[in-house]
């Protein structure tokens, strides 16, 4: 480009994208711009005449897809401001693992009240899923299956939301109870509490099996793994049922091959701590003591990922199992087994503190819970009579509203919301 030479604007407008939302776009793969809401947006970077423009979606919003009409051309003597950006709601489902007829069932979900209606026939997979995960592109799911020691990997069809299985299924250790993988990367861990290990999975892109990349050594009896949002940190909770000491441990988490390395001592838990959740900022954890019907609060070091206890442990209903947090960070809930109900919290968003809100019924032995991605609609599994429970959520105070009540298969485990493409 000459000294002085002419360059114009690359731009246009968005229109669609969701309260609160935000998407990233680049242009000819580098030049990025967030926008925050609809109306105009221009690239940082200016073009000559006569150079190309491409815009792409960098980072789409969180439940939504978009499209780019004009996308690229060749600029003239003129900024170019048409290129269309067109944002909408990615069609939810939920998927439900039921642990004692070794399927996995999609509901597809009204985004406005929450409603859940059956889609398609269970896929069957191994005996005993008890956790299940999606890819970030909403097209596979990974199911664990505890009484056979695998993985079983499932297909989301994109027009229907139903689920097939499309991959043969791949071992992990003994009795794996939970999985979780990085939200971005490729890859995936299982926690196995009949050998007190982490799998390590690399992920492809497709619906194929999962490539085993090692093992690591957890404490005793590795219950919930869970995996930070920006895929650098993972921790396990070690509910030391037959012998050892309940912990929580957490890993640095190696961004090219997957590896888990220590990342701190392990921390100190209740009795029998059964699931682990991270506060969407990153910055603490919280931890179901089973058997002390506590939950516990750690302070996560950003840099090192180690955990250190905050404050004393918060009292449940009986037998916490199940940990939500609102996307918003400002609510977490705690779905109590034996009690047969959900417990509210209010979250100090400094400090990480549980401030006790409420109680709410639930059915027969509730053991997962989860929220669809605006916070506005949360259900709740009920492994003692066979149904999912959905509640209307006051994004003000967090309080719930029973909705309705829908039947699964046999003691549903676990569930996954997933935006499909």
């Amino acid at each position: 480009m000459s000294a002085g030479a002419a360059t114009y604007s690359v731009g246009g407008s968005v229109s669609g994208l969701g309260p609160g939302l935000s998407l990233q776009l680049l242009n000819n793969g580098g030049d990025a711009v967030t926008v925050g809401g609809n109306g105009g947006f221009r690239f940082p970077g200016k073009l000559s005449a006569g150079a190309t423009y491409a815009a792409t979606v960098g980072t789409r919003p969180s439940g939504q897809q978009c499209t780019i009409d004009k996308g690229s051309g060749t600029v003239a003597n003129a900024d170019v401001a048409d290129i269309a950006v067109t944002c909408s709601a990615r069609p939810l489902f939920a998927y439900v693992a039921n642990a004692d007829d070794n399927t996995v069932q999609a509901f597809a979900l009204d985004p406005a009240t929450g409603a859940a209606t059956g889609v398609g026939r269970p896929a069957a997979v191994g005996h005993g899923p008890v956790s299940l995960v999606a890819d970030p592109a909403g097209t596979t799911l990974y199911v664990v299956n505890a009484s056979d020691n695998t993985v079983t990997t499932l297909a989301i069809h994109p027009d229907t939301g139903a689920v097939s299985v499309s991959a043969p299924a791949v071992r992990t250790g003994a009795s794996p109870l939970s999985i979780a993988r990085t939200p971005a990367g490729p890859f995936a861990y299982t926690a196995n509490a009949g050998d007190n290990t982490l799998s390590i999975f690399k992920m492809s892109a497709k619906a194929e099996a999962p490539a085993p990349r090692g093992v690591v050594q957890a404490g005793s009896n590795p219950y919930t793994v869970a995996v930070n949002g920006t895929g650098t940190f993972a921790y396990v909770v070690n509910a030391a049922m037959v012998s050892g000491a309940p912990s929580v441990m957490a890993f640095v988490i190696n961004g090219a091959t997957g590896a888990l390395v220590p990342a701190g001592s392990p921390a100190a838990t209740g009795h029998a701590p059964f699931f682990i959740a991270l506060h969407p900022a990153g910055r603490f954890a919280y931890v179901a003591n089973f058997a002390d019907d506590t939950l516990s609060v750690y302070a996560i070091n950003g840099a090192t990922g180690a955990l250190a206890p905050a404050g004393s442990p918060v009292a449940t209903g009986g037998n916490p199992f199940a940990i939500a947090i609102h996307p918003s960070g400002r609510f977490a809930y705690v779905a109590n087994v034996f009690s047969g109900t959900i417990s509210l919290f209010a979250i100090d968003a400094r400090t990480g503190a549980l401030t006790p809100i409420g109680t709410v019924q639930a059915g027969a032995s509730p053991v997962a819970m989860t929220l669809n991605p605006a916070g506005t609609v949360a259900y709740v599994l009920n492994a003692g009579d066979d149904t999912m429970a959905i509640y209307r959520v006051d994004g003000g105070t967090g309080v719930l509203s029973a909705v309705a009540t829908v039947q699964t298969g046999l003691t549903p485990s676990a569930m996954a919301i997933v935006a499909v493409p």
